[in-house]
């Protein structure tokens, strides 16, 4: 992370602290130093984010959250194809946007940005969440975003088998209010099925 500020000309600073409970005492130093986003890397994603702790950092700091599990060797500056699973809620996500932008610069990449409705949904419902995905594709991934709809009945299954054919899963997670859950089980599935790298991000309430 150092050499990483180094290079784009930063001014890092690093800071040790002991405690007894790690994550609460994350929380209280991006307090204290009035951080305006928070990275978190996680080895065991599915069950570190069922811990209740976890929850309760994401629920207190003001401000932006990213959560990154990847494998051994990976190297963002390789990936080529990004996944970006959508439910339908948000509208452009700035957070999501700025990481989208980033990773675009590095290279020649795709950005598939998706969605699952029910197999019943009507043509109409399908044609409307189309227009808002490449709308949304133009807005935050301009030249390098793309667009699926699929109709199936299990959304988790459907984004963990596309995930096999992609190299990142960025996943955008609902922050309501305080002490509420933000992981649901569509991203503890995700967590714990799909291959590959997963960033999992949260903006400030």
């Amino acid at each position: 992370a150092l050499m990483a500020s180094f290079r784009e000309r930063l001014a890092p600073e690093a800071l040790l602290t002991v405690s007894e409970e790690p994550l609460e005492e994350i929380g209280r130093v991006a307090g204290a130093h009035s951080c305006e986003s928070l990275v978190l890397g996680l080895s065991n994603l599915a069950e570190q984010l069922e811990s209740p702790d976890l929850e309760a950092l994401i629920s207190d700091v003001d401000c932006d959250v990213t959560i990154l599990r990847a494998p051994e060797g990976w190297d963002l500056g390789r990936v080529e194809r990004v996944l970006v699973p959508l439910g339908g809620r948000g509208g452009n996500d700035v957070l999501r946007a700025r990481l989208l932008g980033a990773i675009g610069r590095t290279g020649q990449r795709e950005a598939l940005f998706l969605r699952v409705l029910p197999p019943d949904a009507s043509t109409q419902s399908v044609d409307d969440a189309e227009s808002e995905l490449r709308s949304l594709a133009d807005e935050e991934a301009p030249g390098f975003g793309t667009c699926e709809i699929l109709r199936q009945d299990d959304p988790g299954q459907a984004i963990v088998d596309m995930a096999g054919e992609g190299d990142l899963i960025v996943l955008g997670l609902q922050r309501i209010g305080r002490r509420q859950k933000a992981f649901g089980p569509i991203a503890l599935r995700i967590a714990r099925d799909a291959p590959g790298a997963t960033i999992l991000i949260s903006r400030r309430g």
